[in-house]
């Protein structure tokens, strides 16, 4: 077993790490487009980590591999939906073998923490051993499609506007969950606000908004334990064996209070409009 020092890096490293300094105006197109590659490539890599930590730690490095993707996925968003439609398309179709490639292991392991948090008897099934060697090819391939995009005709005012198209996805979002508070509608928007998180992180340098952030963090946070608690309770229901009645009680207590939550933090991610970029004015000669 290896030392401390070998657990995977946490998933939010790869947004602290350097990146081109911010533009001056007249925002020149190669700087959003060599800021945007660099973000997806330190992704890519430190996702083939991911997997090669998996036989050592798979729960640690199934959750962090599925949490690159997902930011993946929220990065690519910025791209224009005309730039390279082929390749665009080719790239998001292997961000999503990757992360179903992990997805019944990461749902049990999830099943699992949820079942002892909540006094639960029966433990899920355990899923078999992932198989590191076919994930790291579809690993390998993905940082090779991302090596072949082209994104260097990416202006910053192009980045603004899909971060802006993503805030009030986000917020229509919002408006059809408020109606339902369950299902379908709740799920999506968690997707929308999770894409929010990430661009905001991944542009904080310069949105200068650290309050929506950390909202938007918490906010994600919240709406991914109510995803958790829905997908407990669905397995309960599809037990041979009739669940423990107070167990069932204390799920949906706990639906309630988190749905409560829920919506009282996204008024204040969505009651303000969507932040500018703030690229830094000419120094004085």
């Amino acid at each position: 077993m290896g030392n401390k020092g070998d657990l995977p890096a946490s998933p939010r490293i790869a947004m602290k790490s350097p990146v081109p300094r911010p533009p001056r105006s007249p925002l020149p197109s190669t700087e959003a487009g060599a800021w945007l590659l660099q973000l997806l490539l330190q992704l890519c890599t430190q996702s083939v980590k991911d997997v090669a930590r998996i036989p050592l730690w798979p729960t640690t490095s199934v959750h962090a591999l599925r949490k690159r993707m997902k930011k993946l996925q929220s990065l690519l968003r910025l791209v224009p939906p005309g730039a390279q439609p082929a390749a665009l398309r080719e790239l998001r179709d292997s961000i999503r073998k990757l992360k179903g490639a992990v997805a019944v292991q990461r749902d049990t392991d999830v099943l699992i923490a949820l079942g002892r948090d909540l006094g639960g008897r029966k433990r899920p099934h355990q899923s078999a051993p992932i198989d590191p060697v076919p994930i790291l090819r579809l690993a390998y391939a993905l940082t090779r499609q991302v090596h072949a995009i082209d994104v260097s005709g990416l202006t910053w005012t192009r980045v603004e506007r899909r971060y802006q198209k993503t805030c009030r996805s986000a917020q229509q979002a919002w408006q059809v969950a408020r109606n339902e508070q369950k299902g379908d509608p709740l799920h999506d928007w968690r997707k929308r606000v999770k894409d929010l998180y990430y661009q905001t992180l991944a542009l904080q340098r310069w949105l200068r908004s650290p309050k929506r952030l950390r909202r938007t963090r918490q906010l994600g946070a919240l709406l991914g334990h109510r995803l958790d608690l829905d997908l407990y309770r669905a397995q309960l229901k599809r037990a041979k064996r009739r669940p423990p009645r107070k167990l069932l009680a204390e799920v949906k207590v706990r639906q309630t209070r988190l749905t409560r939550s829920i919506f009282r933090r996204a008024e204040a991610v969505f009651d303000h409009s969507a932040p500018r970029l703030h690229p830094p004015a000419r120094p004085r000669r």
